[in-house]
Order: C-alpha cells, then sequence, then structure tokens
C-alpha cells in the first residue's frame, strides 16, 4: 500500500511537471535581448535568400554543361542518314586523336581570341579610351580587365548556351569524329591565325562551318553534309548582317538625337545668354535715343517703334506659357538687334572714357562761332 501511494505521488509530480511544460510553451517567456533575435532573424533570412540566389545562378551558368548535344538526333531522318553513310574509322585510331583534338581545340580557342573576340574588345576599348580622355585617338591601348572580360564572356556564353552550337556545328552539320574535328579545327586555327596576322577580321564560326563542310565532302558530296542545314546557316549570316546594321543604327540614333538633360540645360544657358544680349542691346539703343532727344532735342520715333516691338517680342519669349521656340528665331533676335546697333552707331576717334557725356550744347555753340549752322540729322543718317 505504501509503494503503490509512492508510486501514486511520483506520478503525480511527473504529471505536474508535464503540465508545467505544456504551459511554458503555450506561454513562451519573453527573450531578454529581443533587438538581437530581430537581428538574428534578418541575418539569417538573408543568408538564405543569398545562398538560394547562388544556387540558382550556379544552375543558369551550368546550364549548357549539363544536356545531351546528341538528344533528339534520331528524329531528324536527313542528319540519321547522314550518321549511317560515314565511314567508321579503327576505335584506337580515334582514340590516339582525341589527345590531338585537345591540341587543336586550344588552337582554335587562340585563333578565336585573335580575331573574334578582339572584334569585340577592340571597339569597347576605344569607347573606354574616348570616355576617360575624352580624345578620339588614331590607336588606343586595351586595359587588361577589357581582355579578361571578353574571355570571361566566352567562358560565360559556352557554359549556358554553347550546348545548341555544339549540337548544331558538332552532331548536325557534318558526321564529327576526333580525326575529322581535329583535321577542320587545325584548317580553322590556321586560317583564322593568318588573317589575324594580316589584321583581316573573320569569323571563327563562318570558318569552322566551311572545315566541316569539306570533312563531309570527303565522305560523300551530297550525304557526307546537311546541305539543308548549311542553306540555312549561309541565309542566317546574310540577314544576321542587316538585321545586325538596322538595330545598331536604331541605339546609335536614340543616344545621338534622343533628349539629353545635360543638353537641355545647355540649350536653356545658351537661350537665356542670347535673349540677355539682345535685350541689354535694345535698352542702350532705347537710352540713347531719349539721351538724344534730352540733349538735342531730336527723338527718332521709327528706333522707337522698333523697340517698343522688340520688347514686346521679348515678352512672349521670355513668358513660360510660350512653350517651345525655333531656334532660327532666336538668331533672328539676335542678328536684328546687332544690325540696329551697327546702323545707329557712330566711330568716335579720341573719345575719352572719362567723359561722363558728349556736350552737344558746346559742339552746337562752337558751330554758331564759326558762322555755320548747328549740325543736324541728314536724310541719309549721318
Amino acid at each position: 500500500g505504501g509503494g503503490g501511494g509512492g508510486g501514486g505521488g511520483g506520478g503525480g509530480n511527473e504529471g505536474g511537471a508535464v503540465m508545467t511544460g505544456v504551459y511554458e510553451s503555450m506561454f513562451p517567456k519573453e527573450s531578454e535581448n529581443p533587438e538581437l533575435e530581430m537581428v538574428q532573424g534578418w541575418w539569417t533570412a538573408f543568408l538564405k535568400q543569398l545562398w538560394r540566389g547562388w544556387r540558382a545562378a550556379t544552375e543558369v551558368f551550368r546550364h549548357g554543361l549539363t544536356q545531351d548535344v546528341h538528344e533528339g538526333l534520331e528524329d531528324d531522318a536527313r542528319v540519321v542518314r547522314m550518321h549511317q553513310a560515314a565511314e567508321i574509322f579503327d576505335p584506337e585510331t580515334e582514340h590516339v586523336y582525341k589527345y590531338l583534338q585537345v591540341f587543336s581545340a586550344c588552337c582554335v580557342s587562340f585563333a578565336h581570341g585573335s580575331n573574334d573576340v578582339a572584334n569585340a574588345v577592340g571597339p569597347f576599348a576605344g569607347i573606354w579610351y574616348v570616355y576617360q580622355n575624352h580624345a578620339v585617338p588614331t590607336s588606343a591601348p586595351v586595359p587588361k580587365w577589357i581582355l579578361a572580360l571578353g574571355g570571361a564572356g566566352i567562358v560565360l556564353g559556352l557554359s549556358t548556351y554553347g550546348y545548341k552550337m555544339i549540337r548544331v556545328m558538332g552532331v548536325k552539320m557534318a558526321k564529327i569524329s576526333p580525326s575529322r574535328g581535329y583535321c577542320a579545327e587545325l584548317a580553322v586555327a590556321l586560317t583564322v591565325s593568318l588573317a589575324s596576322s594580316f589584321g583581316l577580321p573573320v569569323s571563327t564560326t563562318h570558318c569552322i562551318v566551311g572545315a566541316e563542310i569539306g570533312v563531309g565532302m570527303c565522305e560523300d558530296i551530297i550525304r557526307g553534309a546537311n546541305w539543308r542545314l548549311f542553306a540555312m546557316t549561309f541565309t542566317s549570316w546574310v540577314f544576321t548582317v542587316i538585321i545586325a546594321g538596322l538595330i545598331s543604327a536604331a541605339l546609335f540614333a536614340q543616344g545621338a538625337y534622343a533628349p539629353s538633360i545635360i543638353q537641355a540645360k545647355q540649350i536653356q544657358q545658351l537661350e537665356a545668354t542670347i535673349v540677355e544680349q539682345a535685350s541689354d542691346v535694345w535698352a542702350s539703343l532705347n537710352a540713347s535715343n531719349y539721351a538724344d532727344a534730352s540733349i538735342t532735342g531730336f527723338f527718332d520715333d521709327a528706333l522707337n517703334t522698333t523697340v517698343e516691338t522688340q520688347a514686346s517680342y521679348f515678352a512672349i519669349i521670355k513668358n513660360p506659357k510660350t512653350g517651345y521656340v525655333d531656334p532660327s528665331d532666336y538668331q533672328d533676335l539676335l542678328v536684328t538687334a546687332f544690325e540696329e546697333l551697327d546702323a545707329y552707331s557712330l566711330l568716335a576717334v579720341g573719345y575719352q572714357t572719362w567723359a561722363a557725356e558728349f556736350d552737344a550744347t558746346s559742339v552746337t555753340a562752337a558751330a554758331r562761332q564759326d558762322g555755320d549752322d548747328p549740325p543736324a540729322l541728314q536724310a541719309d543718317g549721318t
């Protein structure tokens, strides 16, 4: 009885501990440092997103490495017949040519870098030099980081969509084995390297297509190469030149003729300067006209009318609601102002800059003492 009671007591204590645990899980204790836990949560979420992004980027970069270039080959009857008609060489000989083809592939890579990649890196290096030095040289140095960028582009393109070209060029265009591939690659390497030595930009892709067609024709002129695919490839060469030219023209036109914020500010500055200069000329002519009237008593009504007309025109141009003003109007504004200034100006020899004004009264008095009439404005403007 005692043992049972003790056991019952122990069971009661265990039940109480379980209930206490349930109660604590339902109502957790407040954290001692909630800000630290919040930062740790953010950091953990950031690391998870970073890891997911890295995995996604890795999958994209390795996309081409996981593709089977022979996939769907049996669905193309023309390609199947071409492969079946090709001669099968000794496997041991083909095995030896595997190592030779690694060498020929390295030669093609060297030739490709010296010509095709240089075609892309060269303009980029020229643009970078102009951007840095604001000058257009006949030759410019190529920074090493631009060369590295071109090499990285080759690797990135090969690892992502290179398998498509391998499928077309290495499987569908002609029957390619290590021995055939060695001959084709060596021919391409020699051709492109020779063209590079003479400074001739050529396409490695064009050369490799020709080399593969040549290897296929050695098997059979009709069935040794995929002539339909070759015709499509040749047609694409023609159209890609046209399409690339149109796209390039469109991009250049957008950059050359589109409105520019910096250029717009410079144009506004120039327009404001033209208006200010022309306005100063008309203000000077207007002040001179009224000064002459106060000194000599002569007031030029024609000049006054012209000044009033120009003043109303200035008010229209300076009004923000006017909107667009043709550049020729600004030109006419400045030309008209200086033409009027030239027409109403008189070259004074010996005039002193310290003289406050021209003393017309003394001139008139001196002329009367000599018995001459006072100077008057003649019909020809003198």
